[in-house]
């Protein structure tokens, strides 16, 4: 027994003299795809720096004692044998109070920062500039946390006032557990400043404000919990129809020059329950970026009465399309770390990728100098499980230590399609993994009908598990949804025949369902993101305006199948139906109570009009 201890502590151990080398050489050049011989111990995914400016790159393969690095910068002007030297650490992120209201590249590196140090409006190869500024102060207010306190991962110690909209909580992270030894007093701070000791079988460790994490690495949760609210967007057809919900995905499509991306994503900023914003703007064009990066901290909305930036709650993540391909992958791990960070503070994250079809793009570049790839078109077989993994990041979870609380992530990613068709494999499988689906139709927004979302391509998985939350805000929401996506059906399969016999000789009730779909489509599904009164709908107001165009499509159903031709109901119905098309004028901020008491009596006037008409073609016969 004692033979065999001491031969296991004889065994050589990681970090002993095992012939590890921290340096190497560059032995092979491929656009961002480099080799190099020499890193013997190197690990999957460790950060390397190459050559005289110190490029940062990423070894992502191994392959008979040659290490394969994408680098996350241009290289050009390396040459075989440059010098390599390992960082022995994965690619992280740095998290703490200063997040919010940043903007950075897809490595963390602060735009205004470099800027500042660098005097360019341009990225300077290898220049490293720290994500989070460590000279800023921050008020610190110490939580129920004491000295001999036992503290475990996740568990908040403090808190700072990062915006006005969002506090920071500060929690232990999650590979610290122990007794506490000291925690700071309140007063002001910088993320540098030790925060808490903590003690753990004689081992102390001190945590800071600042904390890192791999970006590949999902942080640690303590349970996966169903979906159960709707994200709202004030887009009727979104919340009513294809709703997305809290911690759930969704993929839109999008294409170059449409006005629903930019608005969709503004929309969901600015008025979802999500109180952080994370967005990971992937080989989008350099203007198209440069503009946002301008008008974002303009754009303004209300809360509790005040008003607000949007950047007060968001973070930007931004790699353009004339940036180098390997960052661009890497620009999506990012922003979903930081957006797992906020969730374990007990926030909903709501987090775009913009978008995937470029990010794909990046991941088929760096693939085809290393790997075989699918015969389909050129995507990396690697694709699918890359796809898995940011999909299954989202969701709604118990967080990690105490207080008890729950948070969510959820995912937005933008596809690109080809005249409406989504053919690409990075499309095909996202559609196969999200539980949503947005299409933005080339039609309807060269109509200018906005929002530009095709009401028959569109899906959502979502609406039976969310069937609850509708039914608190109307019982009757979750049926007259129904009762329309039944009648869209209807009119798609008519759109034949009026093609053939033009809509004046259709059956009677053909030109019902044929005039109530043009009213649910310009007056329910449109809206006018110019106006104060359609900008933004509340879901009980699309419910209430939904209710009342099925109801009167109801009774005058009823009516045509008594023998009242559709053109006596026009005539005798004109002024109830002006209302209806006037439901969306009536302004919210006029009052809820005012909104719905005019809802209410539209309702209650559609049954006696119809008795009305109905009694008058009895007595008088047809006219």
């Amino acid at each position: 027994m004692s033979d065999r201890l001491f031969a296991a502590k004889s065994l050589p151990r990681f970090g002993d003299d095992d012939g590890e080398h921290d340096e190497g050489s560059v032995h092979s050049i491929s656009g961002p795809i480099i080799t190099a011989e020499g890193l013997v111990g190197a690990a999957l995914f460790e950060l390397v720096k190459i050559g005289p400016k110190e490029l940062l790159g990423e070894i992502v393969q191994w392959k008979e004692g040659i290490s394969i690095i994408q680098v996350f910068e241009e290289t050009g002007g390396l040459k075989g044998g440059d010098r390599v030297i390992r960082l022995r650490k994965p690619l992280s992120v740095e998290l703490g109070p200063g997040l919010l209201t940043s903007f950075f590249d897809g490595l963390q590196r602060p735009f205004r920062d470099i800027k500042e140090v660098s005097g360019s409006n341009y990225l300077p190869r290898g220049i490293s500039v720290p994500a989070l500024d460590r000279e800023k102060q921050w008020l610190f207010d110490r939580q129920k946390v004491m000295v001999g306190d036992v503290v475990t991962g996740g568990d908040i110690y403090g808190k700072v006032q990062e915006t006005n909209l969002v506090t920071h909580w500060l929690m232990v992270p999650p590979n610290i557990k122990g007794t506490v030894t000291f925690i700071a007093p309140d007063g002001n701070y910088t993320i540098t400043d030790v925060m808490l000791e903590v003690e753990f079988q004689g081992n102390k460790k001190k945590v800071t404000m600042l904390q890192e994490w791999p970006v590949r690495k999902p942080r640690p949760i303590g349970d996966r919990l169903p979906i159960s609210d709707v994200m709202i967007t004030g887009m009727r057809v979104l919340d009513v129809l294809f709703p997305c919900a809290i911690g759930g995905t969704t993929v839109f499509s999008t294409n170059a020059g449409f006005f629903a991306k930019p608005v969709i994503t503004g929309n969901i900023a600015k008025y979802s329950q999500c109180p952080v914003y994370i967005q990971a703007s992937c080989g989008e064009r350099g203007n198209e970026v440069a503009e946002q990066l301008m008008e974002f901290p303009e754009l303004r909305f209300m809360h509790n009465g005040v008003q607000h930036s949007i950047i007060e709650k968001s973070v930007v993540v931004s790699n353009t399309s004339d940036m180098p391909l390997a960052a661009r992958e890497a620009s999506i791990y990012t922003g979903v770390a930081i957006a797992e960070y906020f969730r374990d503070m007990g926030y909903n994250v709501s987090f775009v990728v913009d978008s995937l079809s470029r990010w794909a793009e990046a991941l088929r570049e760096i693939s085809r100098r290393s790997e075989p790839q699918s015969a389909q078109v050129g995507q990396p077989a690697y694709l699918l499980s890359r796809l898995q993994d940011l999909f299954g990041r989202a969701g709604n979870v118990t967080c990690l230590g105490n207080p008890m609380r729950t948070g969510s992530i959820t995912l937005l990613t933008a596809v690109k399609s080809l005249n409406g068709e989504y053919t690409e494999e990075v499309a095909t499988q996202a559609l196969s993994l999200t539980q949503t689906f947005w299409a933005i139709d080339n039609n309807l927004a060269q109509r200018k009908h906005w929002p530009e979302i095709n009401w028959m391509n569109s899906f959502s998985k979502q609406y039976d598990a969310l069937e609850s939350f509708y039914e608190n805000i109307d019982p009757e929401l979750c049926h007259v949804t129904k009762q329309l996506q039944h009648l869209f059906q209807l009119e798609n399969e008519l759109q034949d025949a009026v093609a053939i016999v033009g809509k004046d000789d259709l059956p009677e009730e053909s030109k019902l369902l044929y005039n109530i779909s043009i009213l649910v489509k310009n007056d329910f599904l449109q809206q006018n993101y110019f106006s104060q009164y359609d900008q933004m709908c509340p879901i009980w107001k699309a419910s209430l305006m939904l209710r009342n165009m099925m109801r009167f499509y109801d009774h005058a159903m009823r009516a045509i199948k008594q023998g009242l031709p559709w053109k006596v109901i026009k005539s005798n119905t004109g002024d109830l139906m002006y209302q209806l098309m006037s439901m969306k004028f009536q302004n919210v901020s006029n009052g809820d109570a005012a909104v719905k008491a005019h809802m209410q009596s539209i309702w209650n006037d559609i049954p006696r009009i119809f008795d009305l008409a109905i009694e008058e073609q009895r007595t008088y016969g047809p006219q």
